[in-house]
């Protein structure tokens, strides 16, 4: 007769009654399947890849996903500039420094979500996250447009994407720290060098909202 047995990380395994009842059929991680038959036991884990054991021996197969989340450690500007314009060479749109420094500020933030917990699980990620893709994805629209004044337009939505941005860090203060700081001192050069373009593309007399 056999048994079920429900183990820790929804595991179950399930044995002969002939077979040793100190050994489980649950392994890795104590999650997935484990099964025993007989002389062989599988081993199965959820996304992990499967192995087989029969007598003394275990043969496991590589991994077929790997669902730990791996540190993404970000260099300094220069040294990701470096490596990212490879990937950008060609496009005339990687010429534009505050497109540049905008992408390097999604890096720093998938940087700081792969590396803090307490940062990728705060409440307000989820807008900083758009907000800062916003900047870049607004620069690369406005620059695509034909007419200065559809260039300007989207111009100013990166650049409220970035004040907006700015003000998402202050609310993350606890969890990063001094690197809240680092993170604003980035966008801020963003700003101002959006408020330069804008200021080139309208007229002397522009809004209010084109002072740094």
């Amino acid at each position: 007769m056999g048994r079920i047995r429900i183990g820790p990380g929804c595991g179950i395994g399930v044995r002969d009654a002939g077979l040793n009842s100190n050994r489980s059929g649950v392994r890795d991680w104590g999650a997935g399947c484990g099964a025993e038959w007989g002389d062989f036991e599988t081993v199965r884990g959820a996304g992990l890849g499967y192995g087989l054991r029969q007598g003394d021996e275990t043969f496991r197969t590589a991994a077929l996903h790997d669902v730990r989340m791996q540190p993404y450690i970000v260099p300094a500007f220069a040294d990701w500039e470096k490596m990212a314009s490879v990937r950008n060479a060609g496009d005339p749109l990687w010429a534009v420094q505050a497109y540049r420094i905008s992408l390097y500020a999604i890096a720093c933030h998938l940087g700081d979500r792969s590396t803090r917990a307490n940062f990728a699980k705060a409440a307000s990620i989820g807008q900083l996250t758009r907000a800062l893709g916003s900047i870049a994805a607004n620069i690369a629209e406005g620059y695509s447009r034909s007419t200065p004044a559809d260039r300007a337009r989207f111009y100013g939505y990166a650049l409220g994407s970035t004040r907006e941005a700015i003000a998402w860090y202050d609310t993350l203060r606890f969890e990063l720290r001094d690197h809240a700081d680092v993170r604003q001192d980035t966008l801020i050069r963003i700003r101002r060098l959006l408020l330069a373009t804008l200021k080139r593309m309208r007229p002397a007399t522009g809004p209010a909202n084109l002072v740094d």
